[in-house]
């Protein structure tokens, strides 16, 4: 396992994503997050980053605010990948038991 991997497994130990989202969460005050995709997102977009970035940043003890502001501009962002994937996607959609009630008056 190369030193990133080795990072970002330590990372996801001390689920050190996990509680960043938990305390950004309520600021982007929408009704369809998913703190778990968020979760899984940012990690994804750690395991992309270059090698040489994330040990510079874990050595210098910058990572963790790196990761806040990965996850700020995520969660904030109306351009980001996780408003696109999830977001939009959600707040677009129907609610399984409303689209239920529609169907069963239309019938």
């Amino acid at each position: 396992m190369d030193r990133k991997q080795e990072i970002i497994n330590d990372l996801a130990q001390q689920k050190t994503v996990e509680k960043i989202v938990a305390k950004l969460l309520p600021s982007s005050r929408n009704p369809f997050d998913c703190p778990d995709d968020l979760t899984q997102l940012i990690y994804l977009i750690l395991l992309e980053k270059s090698e040489d970035l994330i040990v510079s940043l874990y050595e210098k003890g910058e990572i963790g605010f790196y990761i806040l502001k990965v996850v700020r501009n995520q969660l904030l962002s109306k351009s980001s990948g996780y408003f696109y994937t999830y977001i939009k996607l959600r707040s677009q959609s129907d609610d399984i038991s409303k689209a239920e009630t529609r169907n069963s008056r239309e019938n």
